[in-house]
């Protein structure tokens, strides 16, 4: 889903840069230096360890916002983001909604869900 999305979301009014996760952080580092983005988005883990980056020194970004997806965005993660840039937005979505199902407002406080996009349905432990 996270490839197809942005493989889709291609325009001329903006300019993307995607990686492969699966570089060394060293050359996602210099790859994201060159590049100077207003906005991230990326799996939390990927993105702390650009933080760190530039924590070390080895990275010069100053991104605006930053979106977190595609894995759980953890206390620890969250903190480094934040410390190096900004408070990041945990968004979840699934291949089953078609997209965004739920994400963070400004205050930070939790996921709203996008009703008008599914419906959900509450179970007990037993599945009832």
């Amino acid at each position: 889903m996270t490839n197809r999305i942005a493989a889709s979301h291609q325009s001329p009014a903006y300019v993307t840069l995607r990686l492969n996760v699966t570089s060394p952080i060293s050359e996602l580092g210099a790859a994201v230096d060159e590049f100077h983005p207003d906005v991230i988005l990326g799996y939390p883990s990927i993105i702390a360890a650009l933080a760190e980056e530039q924590q070390a020194g080895r990275l010069a970004i100053a991104p605006s916002w930053i979106f977190c997806g595609s894995e759980q965005l953890t206390p620890r993660a969250r903190a480094v983001i934040r410390t190096t840039w900004t408070d990041p937005y945990d968004i979840y979505a699934t291949t089953e909604s078609g997209g965004i199902l739920a994400f963070e407002c400004p205050a930070h406080a939790g996921l709203h869900i996008r009703e008008e996009q599914c419906t959900l349905e509450g179970t007990s432990e037993t599945g009832r």
